[in-house]
């Protein structure tokens, strides 16, 4: 019983992994990327590493601007 255990919990963590969002890719294509999970946030690549950004209260992350925009003018 002790292996179903073990493998179970393998098996839930795999699972976990694979279902989180991972942090765009900074390859020198793009400069922003937005947040797949967060529609007020977004990342900045600097040197080469996605940095988190949040928009100010009350508003989403525009990909076409890319600038933060009121959410009713950004298709999220």
């Amino acid at each position: 019983m002790s292996q179903f255990k073990l493998f179970f919990t393998l098996l839930v963590v795999a699972l976990v992994v694979l279902c989180a969002q991972a942090e765009p890719v900074c390859d020198g294509t793009q400069d922003y990327a937005p947040d797949e999970n967060d529609c007020s946030a977004y990342y900045r690549c600097i040197n080469g590493t996605p940095v988190p950004f949040n928009c100010p209260p009350g508003l989403n992350w525009d990909t076409k601007q890319l600038s933060c925009n009121y959410k009713d003018l950004v298709v999220c």
